[in-house]
């Protein structure tokens, strides 16, 4: 992915979750909170993913990027057959959360 590509827009169904293998992501949620950095090693898009909403913020490239992008179905799968990996995922979500809405307290 190059710098500044837009990988999905607010309010786009969400289809896939994103791994970043190499490089930076941002999220612009344009609704007061601020934007989020994630760089190598970090994931986004899971919540809404699995929730099977939309998307709450704008993710774009900060520069090159290398991502891993599975579909709802390959990442529900993966998550079914190992525990470890659900749990982690759900344990990364739920402190986002929490960040999330000590900002907004």
């Amino acid at each position: 992915v190059n710098r500044g590509d837009v990988l999905f827009r607010r309010g786009e169904r969400a289809d896939s979750v994103y791994f970043i293998l190499s490089g930076e992501v941002s999220l612009d949620f344009e609704d007061g909170r601020p934007r989020l950095n994630l760089a190598d090693g970090d994931f986004f898009g899971a919540m809404a993913l699995l929730e099977r909403g939309v998307r709450p913020a704008t993710a774009h490239s900060v520069g090159h990027c290398q991502l891993m992008v599975l579909a709802y179905r390959d990442f529900h799968a993966l998550l079914q057959q190992d525990d470890a990996l659900q749990r982690s995922i759900h344990d990364i979500i739920e402190k986002r959360l929490q960040v999330d809405n000590s900002q907004h307290n």
